[in-house]
């Protein structure tokens, strides 16, 4: 009887010991499970309240704090000069994004006309800035080559995405510039730039707290990726069939864009860092700024900016999922070289 409950305690241990390895080394997916779950179930609270007190916008700054202490000036001044990575990210993002999308999207989802338009909206937007940062900087890519080709690109994408919409719906509709820019220096821009001018001071110190800030990075990452859904889930309404039929799509369609990004950053060449660098900030677009023209569109066409906007939401949310796993994947491969 002895024997048996030894043994059966043994079990016990092994398989607890067995748990504990394993969320040792994946506690990121999940985590990042558990959240997406979460979020389904208990949308409003505490993604409400992080929402309603800026709280990603605090800690969004002070990643890119954490960013300008951990990237040599050099490194950062050659992100700046690298035209090549720019000119093939902007590519990606404005020229060969949508018109894949255009071709392969349209045909399918062509009613209700709001849901194209959201189609239209999400493939005219740029790219995103806090995540393409901080999915490279978890998956050892050029921290710096994805921070200037994200900056630059959302300030390109004034220009760029009314341009779009403009060949896409006809319809004009201007990003609203000077709080993009205001929001852009105070949770982006100044945060490097202090990490930047404190760096001299202690330049060892900082790249010894590296990897302390890649989990802070991460933990950052899990809450976007749960205010996100939390707050998607009240906005998709329209139906099961269609969010389901979308979100199939989206799916299918990023991880597709992933691996021609990832392509085109082979075929440019160039230090292996800068992967992954193109390739987040190429297949990735930004909700932030399709919400601020959804209105605007959906008053031109006499439409429902919630449609409009369901394309957006369900493809941040399959971006945000999809990418922040394979960073961590590719994360752990550049650390065993």
């Amino acid at each position: 009887m002895r024997m048996t409950q030894s043994k059966d305690a043994r079990a016990v241990r092994s398989a607890i010991g067995a748990i504990e390895a394993f969320l040792g080394r994946h506690w990121f997916l999940a985590a990042l499970a558990v959240l997406i779950v979460l979020a389904g179930v208990w949308p409003e609270e505490p993604a409400g309240f992080l929402h309603r007190h800026n709280v990603l916008d605090y800690l969004i700054a002070a990643v890119f704090l954490n960013s300008g202490l951990c990237i040599r000036t050099d490194r950062l001044l050659a992100g700046i000069g690298d035209f090549r990575s720019f000119l093939l990210i902007q590519g990606i993002t404005f020229i060969v994004f949508p018109l894949l999308m255009a071709a392969t999207a349209m045909p399918i989802f062509s009613e209700p006309a709001d849901l194209k338009a959201g189609f239209a909206l999400l493939l005219a937007v740029p790219t995103t800035i806090t995540s393409c940062v901080i999915l490279t900087t978890i998956a050892g890519g050029s921290t710096a080559v994805a921070l200037v080709s994200a900056v630059a690109g959302n300030l390109l994408g004034v220009v760029v995405t009314p341009l779009l919409l403009k060949i896409a719906l006809q319809v004009e509709a201007a990003i609203p510039v000077l709080p993009m820019i205001q929001k852009l220096a105070l949770i982006v821009l100044l945060p490097v730039i202090a990490g930047q001018c404190l760096r001299p001071l202690r330049p060892a110190l900082f790249d010894s707290w590296k990897k302390g800030f890649s989990k802070f990075n991460q933990c950052v990452v899990l809450a976007i990726v749960y205010v996100s859904a939390a707050r998607a889930v009240p906005a998709l309404n329209g139906g099961a069939a269609l969010i389901g039929g979308i979100a199939a799509y989206m799916i299918v369609f990023h991880v597709a864009m992933l691996w021609l990004s990832r392509l085109a950053g082979r075929l440019r060449g160039g230090p292996a860092e800068l992967g992954p660098a193109i390739m987040f900030c190429s297949a990735q677009k930004t909700m932030a700024i399709g919400q601020a023209l959804a209105g605007n569109v959906a008053a031109a066409l006499g439409g429902q900016a919630a449609l409009i906007m369901a394309p957006l939401i369900v493809y941040h949310i399959a971006q945000l999922t999809i990418d922040a796993a394979l960073a961590q994947r590719m994360g752990v491969r550049a650390k065993r070289g």
